[in-house]
C-alpha cells in the first residue's frame, strides 16, 4: 500500500513544522466557540433530523469541534456517530484520543457512507477557488438526500477579499506553494447553490473581527514560511504588500473597502458567517 500524501500545501506545512493548532490558535481549542457554532448552524434545524445522526467534520483537525457537537447532540437525546476527516495524521491522533473515529484522507477525495450532517469550519480560504469547488462537490456526494452541510468561512466584502487575494498572490512569489484564496459570502452562496446545496433561512448575526494590517502581514508570512526566514525577504514582502494596500485604500470602493484607519493604524475587516444548507436532489 502506498503512503498517503496530503494534497493540501497547508497540511504539508503544518506537518513539517509540527504545528499544534489548538495550542497556537485559541479559537480551535475553544469549546465556547464550538458551542456557538452549534447554536447558530445546527440546533435551529435539528427538527429536520432523525434521532440517529451520523456526521462528519471535514478538515476537523484535532477533533475539538466534532467532540463538542457530539456531546451537544447526545444532550438532546440523539444517537450520534461522528467521524473526523483530515489529511493530517498528527491532528487525527489527537482526535482519536478524544474517542472519535477518524479517516485520513483529502477532503476533496474522501468517500464515506452518506452522512446526515457534514461540518466544515474555516477551511475554505486555505485552498484555491477551484479546489474549494472540488471540496464542496464532494460534500454534496457524501451527504444523504436532504442532509445538512454547515460551514463557517473567513471572508469579507468583495474588495476586502480582493485585497487578501492580491497579498496572497504576492506571497506566492516567496512561497510558490501558497494557494490561499478568499471568496465573498455572496460568491460562496452561488457556489453552494450551483452544486445543489440550498441555504436555509437564518436571522443570526455574523461575527465581525478587525485585525491590523501589520499583524495580518506577519501572520501571512509566518503561516507560509515560518519563523527564522530571510528577514530581508520579509521586509521586501512587507514593502510590496504595503503598496498593494495603499493602492487599495486609494481606490474608490466605498464602505465595502474592508480597510479603515484608526489611531494611525490600518485595519482589515473580516466576517465569519455560519451557513447551513440542505442537499437538494439533482
Amino acid at each position: 500500500m502506498s503512503k498517503f500524501v496530503p494534497n493540501s500545501n497547508s497540511v504539508l506545512k503544518d506537518l513539517s513544522r509540527n504545528i499544534d493548532l489548538e495550542k497556537e490558535h485559541p479559537f480551535f481549542e475553544s469549546v465556547r466557540d464550538a458551542e456557538l457554532f452549534f447554536a447558530a448552524g445546527v440546533e435551529p434545524y435539528l427538527h429536520l433530523m432523525q434521532k440517529k445522526i451520523s456526521f462528519a467534520d471535514f478538515g476537523g483537525g484535532q477533533g475539538l469541534l466534532a467532540s463538542a457537537i457530539c456531546n451537544l447532540l447526545e444532550d438532546r437525546d440523539h444517537l450520534v456517530s461522528p467521524i473526523v476527516v483530515d489529511a493530517n495524521q498528527v491532528f487525527l491522533n489527537s482526535a482519536k484520543m478524544k474517542g472519535l473515529r477518524t479517516v485520513l484522507e483529502n477532503i476533496e477525495d474522501v468517500r464515506l457512507p452518506l452522512q446526515d450532517i457534514i461540518l466544515m469550519r474555516l477551511v475554505n480560504h486555505y485552498n484555491s477557488r477551484n479546489k474549494q469547488m472540488e471540496i464542496l462537490k464532494n460534500v454534496y456526494d457524501n451527504l444523504r438526500p436532504e442532509g445538512m452541510f454547515v460551514m463557517q468561512l473567513e471572508t469579507g466584502g468583495i474588495h476586502s477579499c480582493k485585497l487578501r487575494n492580491e497579498v496572497s498572490e504576492l506571497l506566492g512569489n516567496y512561497c510558490p506553494n501558497t494557494s490561499n484564496y478568499w471568496v465573498s459570502k455572496d460568491e460562496v452562496l452561488c457556489m453552494l447553490e450551483k452544486i445543489g446545496l440550498a441555504p436555509l433561512p437564518s436571522a443570526r448575526e455574523e461575527p465581525v473581527f478587525y485585525i491590523d494590517v501589520a499583524t495580518l502581514l506577519r501572520n501571512a508570512w509566518d503561516r507560509s514560511l515560518g519563523g527564522g526566514q530571510d528577514s530581508e525577504q520579509q521586509s521586501q514582502f512587507n514593502r510590496q504588500a504595503a503598496d498593494i494596500i495603499i493602492d487599495h485604500i486609494s481606490s474608490d470602493n466605498g464602505e465595502d473597502s474592508g480597510v479603515f484607519e484608526k489611531d494611525g493604524l490600518f485595519y482589515v475587516r473580516s466576517i465569519y458567517p455560519i451557513i447551513t444548507t440542505v442537499r437538494m436532489s439533482k
